[in-house]
């Protein structure tokens, strides 16, 4: 399927309720199924990924599939190593190409007993439950926070304490200290001090919990406003003070000419026209975020260096390869300088792509790409329901602030 977005006026006035974060989501379906105390969930992300783990929770089978989940590929690789019985939990095409060899091998070393069911340390998996024990990793601080989030929320039924130790430069921080201040929120302490987390096994307390809206979906509306004539948009719910560091969103936006004001209501958007005339920005902490970014500074002509995007070749597809691709029809070149940085070189003046933009089957990619129709007549976006992944609603909210969103093939 294709779907063109356009918009007549150019201009965007609105209200949206953001989805919830599927980050939090997950973590804490993760937390209620280990727990053995009551735990209430408000409003629950709808994405695909937090679905897909709440239908395998319920599900009886032993033959498990995370589609294509990363989070639940990696969280219930390590949930399961604690539940008795045997499963086998695979994924889609994509995701046994994204490896869980160092996830493994952690977790081989607590006392988990998995074996790859295909190639060497990527899914299928097959994984007999057992008790772990607790124990001293070492881990490279450029692995998947996934990873060690996984690590983390077993950490608590597991026997004795659990230290990680991080052998240099820890990637996406912020999504680790929300793993812990989760868990710290249903009673589990934690203590993480320069490259070490220490965490003792403990138990939930009861809690309810409602989850925040989602910083990583706000992104693509921070490119709307962008890239608006004109625009005032309320993100219902969005607030400043969040556990998510994709709120720093906020703060890089600004380098691109949006202003965030955050009332009772949520976060309000608008333009302040003042564009930055390059920008620099490290996405080690916050990955999902370089999509919005790196082609909204292209969309305005403004050359950036972007460095931490090593995660993004691993994830649903190799962002920095689709983002070449599709930003090669928009007449901007992403250039590798390093295995951990790209820049954007381009002609000043904007060019209208001259053919369908690709999604790659990833939601942040066709998301990244939707916002380029209030700048040109319209553009195409191939497979657009991946958007579903981690944010169901959103062509419909687009139409609600006056994108005309319709299929042509």
């Amino acid at each position: 399927m294709i779907y063109r977005a356009s918009h007549d006026s150019g201009s965007i006035r609105g209200a949206v309720s953001l989805p919830s974060s599927k980050s939090i989501s997950n973590r804490l379906l993760i937390i209620k199924a280990l727990s053995n105390s009551p735990v209430t969930i408000s409003n629950l992300s709808k994405s695909d990924d937090t679905s897909i783990l709440k239908e395998l929770f319920a599900s009886q089978n032993k033959a498990l599939e995370a589609k294509d989940a990363g989070t639940v590929m990696r969280f219930l690789t390590a949930y399961l190593a604690t539940r008795a019985g045997e499963y086998t939990l695979g994924g889609s095409e994509r995701m046994c190409e994204r490896p869980v060899g160092i996830l493994v091998d952690a977790l081989r070393q607590l006392g988990a007993k998995i074996e790859y069911a295909g190639a060497k340390g990527y899914p299928p998996l097959k994984i007999t439950g057992s008790a772990l024990h607790g124990g001293q990793l070492v881990l490279d601080g450029s692995v998947s926070s996934q990873f060690i989030t996984a690590l983390l929320l077993i950490a608590p039924v597991i026997s004795g304490p659990l230290s990680i130790e991080f052998s240099g430069k820890i990637s996406s921080r912020p999504y680790i200290s929300m793993t812990l201040q989760l868990l710290n929120t249903f009673g589990i302490e934690s203590l993480w001090k320069n490259n070490k987390i220490k965490i003792r096994p403990g138990h939930f307390r009861e809690t309810s919990i409602d989850v925040e809206a989602d910083w990583s979906a706000a992104s693509y509306w921070y490119s709307m406003v962008a890239l608006a004539k004109e625009a005032e948009i309320t993100l219902t719910g969005l607030t400043g003070s969040s556990i998510q560091g994709d709120s720093i969103a906020a703060s890089v936006f600004s380098l691109l000419g949006v202003r965030t004001t955050f009332t009772d209501s949520g976060a309000v958007l608008t333009k302040s026209n003042e564009v930055a005339h390059e920008i620099g920005f490290d996405f080690t902490d916050c990955p999902d975020l370089a999509p919005a970014i790196i082609v909204t500074s292209a969309a305005l002509r403004v050359p950036g260096v972007f460095t931490g995007i090593e995660s993004l070749k691993i994830k649903e597809s190799n962002r920095i390869t689709a983002l070449q691709e599709e930003l090669h029809k928009l007449d901007v070149e992403l250039i590798e300088i390093s295995e951990i940085a790209v820049r954007t070189k381009m002609n000043p003046e904007p060019t209208s792509p001259a053919s369908v933009l690709g999604s790659h089957m990833d939601h942040r990619i066709a998301m990244s790409l939707a916002p380029l129709g209030l700048m040109h007549t319209s553009v195409d976006i191939k497979d657009p329901e991946v958007t579903s992944k981690s944010y169901p609603n959103f062509w419909n909210d687009l139409k609600s602030v006056g994108f005309e969103i319709r299929p042509v093939k």
